[in-house]
């Protein structure tokens, strides 16, 4: 499930603030060598864009949330990359 708003605060025209969210939700899992593991992970996006006739800037900020219980103590090797 995908939630998205968008927010414009001027006219079309001439100069604009855009303030924008998402909230993606998505559930993994996986087993390999008798180990399983399955969870949830949430991700909120929060972003702005500023626009002008000639130039267009914006930021953005994220943070997820992940849920995955574990029946033994494990050690676990995660590796996360951003695009």
């Amino acid at each position: 499930m995908v939630v998205t708003s968008f927010c414009n605060l001027a006219p079309e025209q001439g100069e604009h603030l855009t303030f924008w969210g998402q909230g993606p939700f998505s559930s993994f899992s996986g087993e390999e060598k008798g180990f399983s593991l399955n969870g949830d992970v949430t991700t909120l996006l929060l972003g702005a864009d500023w626009s002008t006739a000639r130039w267009q800037a914006g930021a953005a900020l994220s943070q997820s949330w992940a849920v995955a219980p574990m029946g033994e103590p494990t050690m676990l090797k995660v590796k996360s990359a951003a695009p």
